[in-house]
């Protein structure tokens, strides 16, 4: 599973969104707790699905947090699933 793939690679608390957006009802879950960081990482898809829907959850990210919360960062292939450990951990090495 991907959670398990970022989770061995020192990438924590991650949350799927199941989907091309954010829910308001998310989005204030994710302002309740406080969140420090937010990393977009929608599938790196070639009809570019997921790079369109980073750019559109970003913006309606900063509506609620700064600019320095909020960080787009695609997997380097199509998703989690098909990178090696060392690819998430490279990915990893890319969040600010």
């Amino acid at each position: 599973s991907p959670i398990v793939l970022l989770s061995e690679n020192w990438v924590k608390n991650v949350l799927v969104s199941f989907g091309l957006d954010l829910s308001f009802a998310l989005i204030n879950s994710i302002i309740k707790y406080d969140i420090d960081k937010i990393v977009l990482a929608f599938n790196n898809d070639e009809n570019l699905a997921g790079n369109n829907a980073s750019q559109k959850c970003h913006k309606k990210l900063l509506k609620f947090f700064d600019e320095e919360q909020v960080q787009v960062c695609l997997p380097t292939k199509n998703d989690f699933g098909e990178m090696t450990d060392g690819e998430i951990e490279l990915w990893a090495k890319k969040i600010k």
